[in-house]
């Protein structure tokens, strides 16, 4: 079976960040960019988590220059599950790459963040313990 790879990079000027300030997020896409990989905006974002939870013959890398995830991809912006499509994502075998503040810290709506419950939504997100 052949496996396509394909190869993304989330940036979004109208998105909220964390710890990662926008130049550093604009330098971190250009990097990505210049080296193949496909600039994503948020309502691509959702499009491309989705379709890669769908389909096993493609393996899906997305690297995050945003620290905050987008409401978009959780199921409860006040508590996200483990039924969030980031998670699912995640649990295809997809690879998310993460820059930053831990991820399931904040969730972002357009250029609004909001800190979320811990541990649990790291724990709910990333399938992993919470550093703290």
């Amino acid at each position: 079976m052949n496996v396509e790879h394909q190869y993304y990079v989330f940036h979004d000027e109208s998105f909220a960040l964390s710890w990662i300030d926008s130049e550093a997020a604009i330098r971190m896409a250009e990097y990505f960019i210049k080296n193949g990989f496909k600039k994503i905006e948020v309502n691509e974002l959702v499009n491309i988590v989705n379709q890669a939870i769908r389909n096993p013959n493609i393996n899906v890398t997305i690297v995050f220059c945003h620290d905050v995830i987008p409401d978009k991809l959780v199921d409860n912006p006040q508590s996200p599950t483990q039924n969030s499509l980031f998670r699912r994502f995640l649990t295809a075998g997809h690879t998310i790459v993460w820059m930053g503040d831990v991820p399931g810290w904040y969730v972002g709506i357009g250029k609004e963040k909001k800190p979320l419950p811990q541990p649990q939504s790291i724990q709910n997100l990333t399938g992993l313990k919470s550093p703290t």
